[in-house]
């Protein structure tokens, strides 16, 4: 029996993950290595792959919408206003700042 063979693409499809973290994790022994399938490709051992993402930890489930976004957190832009001091009721509400590119007036669509 044969073992299939994942190229590059599919194994970041499969895994999530950026080439260099591939890279990273492959050098430090936490996936399979590479074989060399031609001189200019490479690949991965399909069955090798699929054990790796089997034996990633799962993150449980939060109890409330709220617990969530405490748990993630929310982080300011630079020089965004708070919404309680913006006049908002709820202090929970994540903070976002608009940047428009430079020589843009606030509304300015028509470019």
């Amino acid at each position: 029996m044969s073992r299939r063979i994942l190229r590059l693409a599919e194994v970041l499809a499969r895994t999530g993950y950026s080439k260099s973290t591939l890279r990273r994790k492959e050098l430090a022994g936490e996936v399979g290595r590479r074989l060399r399938l031609g001189p200019n490709s490479v690949g991965w051992y399909e069955d090798e792959i699929e054990a790796h993402v089997a034996s990633r930890p799962r993150m449980p489930l939060p109890e409330s919408k709220e617990e969530e976004v405490l748990r993630v957190g929310v982080r300011a832009a630079p020089g965004a206003v708070a919404p309680a001091a913006a006049g908002s009721v709820s202090g929970s509400t994540p903070l976002y700042q608009i940047q428009l590119r430079p020589g843009r007036r606030d509304g300015d669509e028509s470019r």
